[in-house]
């Protein structure tokens, strides 16, 4: 049984509404109760934010990589789509933290991914109303 804090546990009529919806729809649900989903990680959101992926390649391509993943960052900064588990075994190498660090610095003023935006701007919609 899924129970949610405050509230009464879901019954099984009731999981099944979400669990028969798909992500988009689960996630617009979530979202009207401050709940923001993605259906990636973070960084795979990173890599096909526009505007983000450029600078998460630059970030890559100042690893010393061998000659196989220094091809792929070359074939995705040249529009082949980025694969998500090559993507994050490269990250699992740099280091997720090291990644942010370095990432927080070269995308200053640029729009995060779809998710993280709605969440900032449920945020700041409550604190305007305090």
């Amino acid at each position: 049984m899924l129970t949610i804090r405050g509230l009464p546990p879901l019954m099984p009529a009731q999981l099944a509404k979400w669990e028969a919806m798909d992500h988009a729809a689960f996630s617009a649900d979530a979202a009207k109760s401050g709940i923001f989903l993605n259906d990636q990680t973070f960084e795979v959101s990173v890599a096909k934010t526009p505007g983000l992926l450029q600078p998460l390649l630059d970030i890559l391509s100042e690893q010393d990589f061998g000659s196989v993943r220094t091809g792929r960052i070359a074939a995705w900064r040249a529009g082949t789509p980025v694969d998500a588990a090559q993507l994050l075994a490269m990250i699992a190498d740099i280091g997720k933290g090291r990644l942010g660090a370095r990432l927080s610095k070269k995308t200053g003023g640029l729009k995060p991914p779809a998710y993280i935006e709605s969440a900032v701007n449920a945020v700041v919609a409550l604190v305007a109303h305090v």
